[in-house]
This record gives C-alpha cells, structure tokens and sequence, in this order.
C-alpha cells in the first residue's frame, strides 16, 4: 500500500470525509442573510405571542398554525439570498446522496439519542427537564397532537436544516474551517431555541446534522435525522400524556 493511500484512511481524513461543496454566499452576505434571519423570526414571534394572547387562543391547534408562520418568516431571508444564484436549491443542500451515507445516518442517530437520554439523566439529579411538555400548547387530545407533530416533525426539521445547515453552515465554510462552522451553526442553532437546560444536547445535535450533512453533501439526511429525533419526543410525550404520567 502506498503512502498516499494509507493517508486516506487515517481517522482524520475518515472523521472530516467532504462531499460538501461551499455555496456562493458568505462573508457579509452571510451575516446579513442571518441578521434578517434572526430578526423576522424574533419579529415574527413577537406579534404572533401577542395575537394569541390578545385573541385567547394559547393552548389551542391555532398555535401550531402560528408557530409555522414564526419558522416560514425565519426561512425567507435565506430562500431570498439563496435566490440571488444560479442554483438555490441546490446551493442550500438538496442534492441526492450516496446510499451508504445511510449508515452514517444510523450512527449519527444513535449518537444523538445516546446524548440526549445520558443529558436527561444527569439534569434528573437536580429535579430539572431539558425542557417542558410541549403538546399542552397545540391543546388538548389527538387534534392537539396532530398539530404539533406537523409543526415540529415535519415543519420544523425542513425549516430549520434549511437555514442551520444549508444556509448558515454551508456559508461559515466559506470563511471557517469545518470544525469551526460546524461549532458556529451549532451555537446558533442551540441558542435561538431558547432553552438553556437542552443547550447541551442541542448544540451536540447541531454539530451531529452539521457532520452529516458535510460528509454526505446532501441536506436530506439531517432533514431525515431531525425528523426521527422529534418524532421519538413528540410521540413519547403524547403517550405519557395519554397514559396520565
């Protein structure tokens, strides 16, 4: 075997394996794009709280229909940007990937769910939650069930992997090495949240979907994880609710 060739299957070059191309935007586009991000989100969060409280319609599906009119406007300066070039889709990660990319998908899976349940068994030392029961908010029953899991399994996984990964990842590889985007959109990530109890586990899930979406050049596969992960939440919630825990 060659020189050249054991370099290749060194830990390193397996680890930071890179089927990701950067895409056009970066440097000051980038931060505007994530300034206007952030901004119309918070905006938009802002005058949704208010209507639904100025209209009593907290803890009901209407909610849910709220909290996707929060991530849709937290989603449009990047399609905006994205826009501007010749292949936004594309440049925002929806390219097909390698089959066995899948298997990384597993592991990454694994991963984040191994940290997630190690997470919470720590904070039960000091009588904590990652975070609260979402469901009470989309209201009560399967119909409250219903909403949610649309908004934060199949909304919220695109919109956010989209602007996370496609947008602000893609762009800080630009300007940064891998390791540090992937640390910078996982901060953000885990940050805009606003949960700081899941801090830990979020910004370990950011810099997970960030390494898989690297290594395999395809946004799909940590729209795919993210949605299994919030799935597993929402459908255990809903059975301890169901069963009165």
């Amino acid at each position: 075997m060659t020189t050249e060739s054991s370099a290749e299957w060194t830990f390193e070059n397996l680890l930071w394996r890179r089927e990701l191309t950067a895409p056009p935007w970066h440097g000051g586009t980038l931060l505007l794009g994530l300034v206007l991000t952030l901004g119309s989100y918070l905006l938009a969060s802002l005058i949704v709280a208010k209507l639904l409280n100025d209209f009593g319609l907290v803890n009901s599906p209407v909610t849910g229909i709220a909290l996707s009119a929060t991530q849709l406007a937290m989603l449009l300066p990047a399609l905006i940007v994205a826009a501007r070039y010749r292949r936004p889709l594309h440049d925002l990660g929806f390219r097909p990937f390698r089959w066995l990319s899948v298997v990384e998908l597993f592991f990454a899976l694994g991963l984040g769910f191994s940290a997630s349940i190690l997470w919470g068994l720590f904070l039960l030392f000091f009588d904590k939650q990652a975070q609260p029961p979402i469901l009470p908010i989309f209201g009560d029953g399967v119909t409250g069930f219903v909403v949610a899991y649309v908004v934060g399994a199949l909304v919220a996984p695109l919109v956010e992997e989209v602007v996370f990964r496609g947008f602000l990842f893609g762009g800080l590889l630009g300007t940064f090495s891998a390791p540090v985007a992937m640390a910078l959109s996982a901060l953000v990530f885990a940050g805009l949240h606003l949960q700081p109890f899941a801090f830990p586990v979020l910004f370990i899930l950011g810099l997970l979907m960030a390494l898989l979406y690297y290594r395999s050049g395809s946004l799909w596969l940590p729209i795919l994880m993210h949605f299994v992960i919030n799935s597993v939440g929402l459908c255990g919630q809903f059975a301890l609710q169901s069963m009165g825990v």
